[in-house]
Parts: structure tokens; C-alpha cells; sequence
């Protein structure tokens, strides 16, 4: 009964609220309109930048590459995860394909090629199919500078292919290898900035060789070769203007020559420069902010000098400093530059100031794997 009498009341409380049913008017609303905003836009993926420095070693039968991590605010050094990334041969020298993805690998004094895959994200290695590839007693591996084509310094000959820029693939070019008459005891390679010609020096004839380089076909033809003035000649590279020429020798030289519009080269007065000890073993040398650095494994020492706008060498105040350094490296659009001990199996980094002077980067040196020599810069943006 008391359930009968709540619902009764509470009928008769809904009736009275309805129109003319005794209640106020309640007006009812109509439809609401309700406008549908679009979903917002997903945030846009910023590209990342991943830096890089790589280290091939040789004091040991298999050989490794070390893959540092570069700081880009200090440029301090963080090996990646696996590194050192371990070989089945000997490595001594590296050429980075300039799309950053695939790594080629010289083997010490044997006739072999390595190709590596380069992991933007993670910097790690992995061995490309079809490799180790046959070729001349390798030196160094040195690309053409569109990364079309890619050559390798024998003792008296040069080897050269084609490569696939998208699976790293190699084939060797018509005509190669190149064997080069008077040449005997080649060591190094570089090409000038505008693509028409490759230099490698010599040591048995203690000059350098030049030939015309096909940047449609990647031929090369001999033009002739120049006496550098000093023994052994190692490293070699073109300053970044692309005017001039440097090579470092043995007995503690640094020899600088005008580049022609033919590729012949000319000594340039006060460009021969004294930057350490005879048996100086300067393979790889740097430029930095309009200056020269080389280094040397056996004093251990890391020297630097001035560019002139003539090309001359000038003594940069405050060097030499103590660091083993057979390789000297850097990257672009950055103060750090980085030199490898091979007696000490170390890296050592140090920032460059407008002005030529070092400062150590935290944290130097770093240990490598086992006598590092070669420097190879890598930038990623993906």
C-alpha cells in the first residue's frame, strides 16, 4: 500500500510539471547544435642529428673498428653499444660513403676490401653482403667527391668502382685496377674539391702522382707527378678552399703546393714547414678554422699552423702539444678536432678557438680497441 501511495505522488508531481497541467510553462529546448572541431595536427618529428667518430684498429690479427659517440655541445666521446665492432681482418684505413650509411675498410697490406652498414640511430655496424672484396694491395680507400665512385691505392696500381648509393654494392670500373708506371710505393689519395683530379703520393719515388679524373665515368689517366721535396711522403689532403695541396712527410715536413686549373702542382713559397721529428708517421691531417693541424705517433706530439691566403704555412703560438696523433680529424661546423694514438691505443679530443688554441674535451683521452690510426667523421640527420 505505502509503495502505491509514493508512485501516485510522484506521477501526479510529473503531470503537474507538464504543460497545461496546472504547473508553470517549461519551455523545452530544441536541438543543440553542436560544432565538431577537426582533430589537431600530430606534432611534427623533428630530425634528429647523430654524430660519430669511428677508429679502425690494427695491432691485432682480426682487426676492429670503435664507434664514439660524439657530444655535440663538449665533444666528449661515448662508445655505442658493441663497439668495438670486431673484424675478421685487419684494418687500417676507412672511406665513408658521403651519404653517411655505408663504411669501407682497407685491410692492412692484404688485397682485401671490407664493406659495413652504418645504423644512423644506434651507430652500429654490420657487414654488408658480397664482402671482403678482392682488389690491389690496399692502402687507403678514398671516394670521388659525389661518392660516385670509389678508389683504392695499391703499391703501383688503383683500383676503382662504381658504387650503389642505396645497398652499398661495389663493381669495378672498366680499365681497373690501373697499373701505373713509375709509381712504387703508393700509400695515400685524396681529390681535389672540384672533382677533376686524384693525387696519391709515393713513396718510393717520394712524389706525387696526379691524374684526370672522369666524374662521368670515373676514368682516370696519369698527367704526370711532383717531386714533394721531402722523404716518405704519407698524408695528403686539399685545404678547404680547394686551392691548395699539403703533404706531410717522414722527416717531419709539411709541404704545400697551388693547385692548377690542369691539376699540375706548384711549390708554395713558406709552405714548407718543419711540424715535428724525423720518422714522423703523419697519415691523416686536419684543417680547422683557417688552420693546419698534424700530428705524430712517434714524438707524440699535435702541431698546428696558420693558412695564409697565399697558401703558406704560420707557426700557431702555443704548439706543439704531448698527444700521439698519426691521424688527426674533424668535423665540420664544429671546434673539435681528435687525434689517434697507436702506440697508446688512445683518442684524444680537444676543442680549437678562433684563434688555433686547444683545450681537452672532457673526459680525454678515450681508450680504443688496439692501435687506432685512420679518424673518420660520420653526421647522420635522420
Amino acid at each position: 500500500m505505502r509503495k502505491t501511495t509514493i508512485l501516485v505522488a510522484l506521477l501526479a508531481i510529473f503531470l503537474l510539471g507538464l504543460p497545461g497541467c496546472g504547473g508553470s510553462d517549461i519551455t523545452v529546448p530544441g536541438p543543440v547544435s553542436v560544432e565538431l572541431l577537426p582533430p589537431s595536427p600530430p606534432e611534427p618529428v623533428l630530425p634528429q642529428t647523430f654524430r660519430y667518430l669511428l677508429a679502425p684498429n690494427n695491432r691485432n690479427l682480426e682487426g676492429s673498428v670503435d664507434v664514439f659517440r660524439v657530444n655535440a655541445d663538449d665533444g666528449s666521446l661515448s662508445p655505442v653499444n658493441g663497439s668495438p665492432f670486431a673484424l675478421a681482418l685487419p684494418v687500417h684505413a676507412l672511406a665513408v660513403h658521403p651519404n653517411n650509411t655505408f663504411l669501407y675498410a682497407g685491410v692492412d697490406d692484404l688485397t682485401y676490401l671490407i664493406g659495413l652498414q652504418i645504423d644512423a640511430v644506434t651507430g652500429k655496424l654490420t657487414p654488408l653482403p658480397n664482402f671482403p672484396l678482392g682488389t690491389v694491395n690496399d692502402n687507403a680507400p678514398r671516394f670521388d667527391r659525389t661518392g660516385r665512385f670509389l678508389y683504392v691505392v695499391g703499391q703501383n696500381d688503383v683500383d676503382g668502382f662504381v658504387v650503389n648509393p642505396n645497398t652499398g654494392f661495389l663493381l669495378r670500373l672498366p680499365g681497373f685496377p690501373l697499373v701505373v708506371p713509375g709509381m712504387t710505393d703508393a700509400v695515400q689519395s685524396t681529390v681535389s674539391l672540384d672533382n677533376h683530379f686524384l693525387y696519391i703520393t709515393d713513396r718510393g719515388t717520394d712524389d706525387v702522382f696526379t691524374f684526370n679524373l672522369n666524374p662521368a665515368t670515373g676514368a682516370l689517366s696519369i698527367v704526370g707527378q711532383t717531386p714533394t721535396g721531402g722523404l716518405n711522403p704519407l698524408g695528403i689532403d686539399v685545404d678547404p678552399s680547394g686551392q691548395f695541396l699539403y703533404v706531410s712527410t717522414t722527416d717531419g715536413f709539411m709541404h704545400g703546393f697551388l693547385i692548377s686549373e690542369t691539376g699540375t702542382l706548384t711549390p708554395i713559397p713558406g709552405a714548407t714547414v718543419k711540424f715535428a721529428e724525423p720518422d714522423a708517421l703523419a697519415f691523416q691531417f686536419s684543417f680547422k678554422n683557417g688552420n693546419l693541424y698534424v700530428g705524430n705517433t712517434v714524438n707524440k706530439v699535435l702541431n698546428g699552423f696558420q693558412l695564409g691566403d697565399d697558401g703558406s704555412l704560420i707557426q700557431l703560438p702555443g704548439l706543439p702539444i704531448a698527444a700521439g696523433a698519426s691521424g688527426v680529424s674533424g668535423f665540420p661546423n664544429s671546434p673539435f678536432i681528435y687525434t689517434s694514438d697507436f702506440i697508446d691505443s688512445a683518442i684524444h679530443g680537444f676543442t680549437a678557438d678562433a684563434s688555433g688554441n686547444l683545450a681537452p674535451v672532457p673526459g680525454s683521452p678515450y681508450q680504443a680497441d688496439g692501435g687506432p690510426g685512420y679518424l673518420v667523421p660520420v653526421v647522420v640527420t635522420k
